[in-house]
This record gives structure tokens, C-alpha cells and sequence, in this order.
């Protein structure tokens, strides 16, 4: 996963929409989380339950799913689909791109537990405190994408950058809108943001 460094801490808000700002330093993906990328998690943490629901039949059977679910002997294989290995991999949500986070912090393991196990973290270790979640190559891609802020009174979380059904005006950085985090829809992905300590 290649990531871009965007320097510039102390940045103040786009007086527009009143977001932007960030105090520190970090790095974001160059790309969306694509269905090969996605594919390798899911066979890494969710071969033989998948009791966070990371895998969704819709993407297989959805509009612009990407990702095939087989299985054999009690176990999930999980391959991208031929014509979507590099494309963002959709029908994901807040809780699942944090669990895919947590996945990265661990050094994505392939087989056997952290810590916490290969998807969870708490305030000590991991990328996202998976306790407090209730149950559940160019910027402008063609999904929406999470956001980490909360919005609405805590209860929904921003999506950003417009949708492959979205017009133009949907990339503009005026477009943002707010759903609820365990939300799976055709037009969510996400892209890998990361503190860095230089």
C-alpha cells in the first residue's frame, strides 16, 4: 500500500466547510482499499466464522461487488474478481475499514492472533478501540469514502468524495454527507489514513 506524507500541521480549516484541519503530521493512501487488498484480510480473519459480518454477499452478487466467496471443508476462501482486483472494494463499513485498520497495525498477520486477535484493539494497542463500536491511484476514485468524524449527535459518520453514480458536483469538496457507521452500501469504500512519527 503506497501513502502520500501531507505535511503541513497547524493548517487551519476550509472556511467553506469548516474541515481540513489536522495538528499533525501524517499519511494517506495514494489509493482506495482495493478488492485484492480486501480479499487478502478476509482470508486472513474471516476464514472460518465471520462474526464482525466483513465479508457482505452483495459483494459478489451487488452492484459493483468485486470480491467471491467460496467454500470448502468448513472453510471461506475469498478471491477478487478478475475484472476488480484494482478496483475499491465497496459495501463496507465504518466498523470494517477500522477493522481492516487494526489488521495493517498488526502487521497484517495472515493466520493466528495478536494481542487482541488480528481485527480488534483497545486504548493501549491496535489502530481503533473495537470495544466502543456497537455491533455491528488518484484522489477522486469512483466510491464515497469513510470518514473518521462523528457527526449528528455522535450517531452518524461522514462520507466524502462521491460515488461512480454521483455528477460532478458530487467530487466537489462541498459534498459531504452522513450515515450511520455500520451502513454497507454499493458506493462506500475507504482509503488508509496513518500518524506518522518522523
Amino acid at each position: 500500500m503506497e501513502f502520500a506524507l501531507i505535511e503541513n500541521p497547524g493548517n487551519i480549516s476550509d472556511p467553506l466547510t469548516n474541515s481540513g484541519k489536522v495538528d499533525y503530521i501524517f499519511q494517506i493512501g495514494k489509493c482506495q482499499v482495493t478488492n485484492a487488498q480486501y480479499a487478502r484480510f478476509l482470508n486472513a480473519t474471516a476464514s472460518y466464522l465471520d462474526p464482525y459480518g466483513l465479508y457482505s454477499v452483495n459483494m459478489e452478487n451487488g452492484l459493483f461487488g468485486g470480491i467471491k466467496r467460496s467454500e470448502k471443508n468448513g472453510r471461506y476462501f475469498y478471491k477478487p474478481l478478475a475484472e476488480y482486483i484494482d478496483l475499491p472494494v465497496v459495501y463496507v463499513s465504518w466498523f470494517d475499514a477500522a477493522r481492516f485498520c487494526n489488521w495493517l497495525h498488526f502487521g497484517k498477520p495472515e493466520t493466528g492472533e495478536s494481542v487482541l486477535g488480528t481485527t480488534e484493539g483497545n486504548f493501549e494497542v491496535g489502530a481503533y478501540n473495537s470495544a466502543i463500536f456497537s455491533a455491528g491511484r488518484d484522489v477522486q476514485k469512483n466510491v464515497w469514502e469513510w470518514v473518521e468524524t462523528l457527526r449528528n449527535n455522535k450517531k452518524h459518520r461522514w462520507v466524502r468524495g462521491g460515488g461512480a453514480t454521483n455528477f460532478n458536483h458530487a467530487l466537489s469538496r462541498m459534498n459531504v454527507d452522513s450515515e450511520y457507521s455500520d451502513h454497507e452500501l454499493y458506493i462506500f469504500g475507504f482509503r488508509v489514513a496513518r500518524s506518522c512519527h518522523l
